[in-house]
């Protein structure tokens, strides 16, 4: 009987967190913080079988690795600039 409200509660979370952060699908296990980036070296050090994450991650919410939130952040940065409202960089050809 516990299994719905823990279910209603997690669904609670995941809510107020996709209304204060955007989130990324695709993550990966680590053992003392998640990651965005298979190729981090923080995660390859661990040494262990790279293990994908399931739901959604929210990288400036915690818990996510520093290396790999400082990527996503300046990668996140870069397609803004790069695309600011209309998606286009203002080069043709």
């Amino acid at each position: 009987m516990g299994e719905p409200i823990l279910v209603v509660a997690l669904d609670a979370i995941d809510a107020k967190l996709a209304a204060e952060y955007e989130g990324v699908d695709e993550w990966w296990i680590g053992e003392l913080w998640d990651h965005i980036y298979p190729t981090c070296p923080g995660l390859k050090r661990a040494g262990r079988p790279i293990r994908r994450g399931a739901g959604r991650l929210y990288p400036e919410a915690g818990d996510v690795c520093r290396w790999c939130v400082r990527v996503w952040r300046a990668r996140k940065a870069k397609l803004d600039d790069t695309h600011p409202e209309t998606g286009d960089d203002g080069e043709h050809g």
